[in-house]
């Protein structure tokens, strides 16, 4: 191999490592579990500048610093909500990032749920 083959491949690796770094540097990652935990998730939770991948990490985070509300992702709008104002199933067949896990679900749409999906309301911590 040739001097100046060598240097165009090191110089495209070289690229390529500053490409990928910069886009997954802006993606936020859960500070439980590692993973990416982009806006367009289904089970996005967000607490001030943190965001999680899932509502299981979200509690996991949360058994040490009792009382913080969080904002979840609700399973049908996909809007983000305050924890008190949602329900929480649990034994769905409702798969998440993380395996199963309480799905937000709003009031007005737990009976929906259960029925599509199967599953029992539990209390919020």
């Amino acid at each position: 191999m040739t001097n100046s083959l060598r240097l165009a491949l090191l110089l495209v690796s070289v690229l390529f490592a500053f490409a990928c770094g910069d886009r997954e540097a802006a993606r936020p990652r859960c500070p439980v579990c590692g993973m990416f935990a982009d806006a367009e998730g289904f089970m996005v939770t967000e607490r001030g500048g943190h965001r999680f991948d899932s509502p299981k990490c979200a509690f996991q985070y949360r058994e040490g610093t009792p009382g913080a509300e969080f904002q979840f992702t609700e399973y049908y709008s996909g809007e983000l909500r305050n924890e008190a104002d949602l329900r929480f199933v649990t034994d769905s067949d409702v798969i998440g990032p993380m395996g199963r896990d309480r799905i937000p679900v709003a009031p007005e749409q737990v009976e929906r749920f259960v029925q599509d999906h199967g599953g029992r309301v539990v209390e919020r911590r």
